[in-house]
């Protein structure tokens, strides 16, 4: 599978809306990460796909020692004026999670806004056994991701102007055969008489039983599922719904010993 991923997000990142709410939002989802992990003060964090850095950056306010991977060096860059700016201290780190060398010592390793998918299932399941590798004895990974059910029947349609006053379409289809949430995003200038396809994102959305058993083969255990019914947001208290949920978010935990 080519590297699509390489030259898109860059590009995509710079035309999606900012929400009013990215800062509520971003905090909401830290309190489900603490909670759900159980973190304890001081805890290292692994955020894997950082991107932007938000997430990061919201952990490093709540006292975590956090380090952030990206592949781009745009974010990185982005990420690191943004810490400075705070006077946040956060190890923002370009790289290619697949290389992901580190044994031992993570409290948590976290796959944000569909950080895990990216690859093919070979590729995917070398990501998680690294990521597991990473994670001290009793540290806990959590893995945000598509909801294929809820997808296989949903596939709409997102319309929104960019900056530049560009009408910007985004459609999602699921590709049952390879159980693959793909979109592509379309920019009409109709000012120039322009129009201009991105290439087309492709991410694995996974199962509950396959992530329960990619979980077994990287070595992690006690998997569990969480839902945002209707988009409303990720709580340890909302279970996981394949009809409502559009998200799926998994927990599991490297053995004590």
């Amino acid at each position: 599978m080519a590297d699509w991923w390489r030259d898109l997000y860059e590009e995509l990142y710079s035309l999606l809306p900012v929400s009013e709410d990215r800062e509520r939002w971003v905090g909401r989802e830290v309190d489900f990460i603490e909670e759900a992990l159980g973190l304890m003060p001081g805890a290292r964090v692994l955020d894997c796909g950082c991107g932007e850095g938000y997430h990061s950056l919201e952990l490093a306010r709540r006292g975590y020692g956090v380090t952030g991977l990206d592949i781009s060096g745009q974010f990185i860059e982005g990420a690191r004026v943004r810490a400075a700016a705070e006077d946040l201290a956060v190890n923002f780190e370009q790289g290619d999670m697949r290389l992901l060398d580190e044994i031992a010592g993570y409290d948590a390793v976290l796959f944000l806004d569909v950080a895990f998918g990216i690859f093919d299932d070979i590729g995917n399941q070398v990501v998680l056994d690294r990521a597991a590798r990473a994670l001290r004895a009793g540290g806990g990974l959590l893995l945000l991701g598509f909801n294929p059910y809820y997808w296989a029947m949903h596939p709409h349609v997102q319309h929104w102007r960019d900056v530049d006053g560009r009408d910007i379409l985004r459609r999602y289809r699921f590709d049952a055969d390879r159980g693959r949430l793909c979109d592509q995003i379309t920019v009409l200038d109709t000012v120039r008489g322009e129009r201009r396809e991105l290439a087309e994102q492709s991410l694995r959305a996974y199962t509950v039983p396959e992530l329960r058993w990619m979980c077994a083969v990287a070595g992690l255990g006690e998997v569990r599922a969480y839902g945002d019914v209707g988009g409303g947001g990720l709580r340890v208290s909302r279970p996981f719904r394949a009809d409502r949920s559009f998200m799926l978010a998994v927990t599991a935990r490297k053995p004590p010993t």
